[in-house]
């Protein structure tokens, strides 16, 4: 039986960004995108009241194989954590593209199949693909 029950953020709620950005990429440049973007969203009237303090830059996570990760977290009110994060996200967005800040590019393997087009014999062969280099 459950006899206490303790609501942690009744006050307040967060929402964890993870910035995964490629290992060129300047980390402090980051770092100034997303201040520039938590203070841009802190004075839009639509979501400042939602936004109960500045953003916690809690700095370089971890190494990922293609990327680096900065995490932030913002403080919102309890149940506003997700509308100001996803705003949050899509300013986000804008602002590294705009700072030519790249994200990761991995690379994935690609499989090439042929199929013969229509009445043309199946014993043909596909053409060599070109290599770049």
């Amino acid at each position: 039986a459950v006899s206490t029950v303790i609501n942690m953020t009744r006050e307040y709620s967060h929402y964890l960004v993870d910035v995964w950005v490629a290992y060129d990429q300047d980390t402090d440049a980051v770092v100034a995108v997303l201040r520039e973007v938590d203070a841009e969203l802190r004075g839009d009237t639509t979501y400042a009241d939602a936004i109960l303090a500045p953003i916690d830059v809690l700095g370089l996570d971890r190494f990922e194989e293609t990327a680096v990760v900065v995490r932030v977290r913002l403080t919102t009110k309890p149940l506003m954590q997700w509308t100001v994060g996803r705003e949050f996200n899509r300013r986000l967005k804008v602002r590294l593209a705009a700072h030519h800040i790249a994200p990761p590019l991995g690379q994935r393997p690609v499989f090439v199949t042929a199929v013969p087009a229509p009445g043309a014999s199946s014993q043909a062969e596909a053409p060599p693909m070109q290599e770049r280099g």
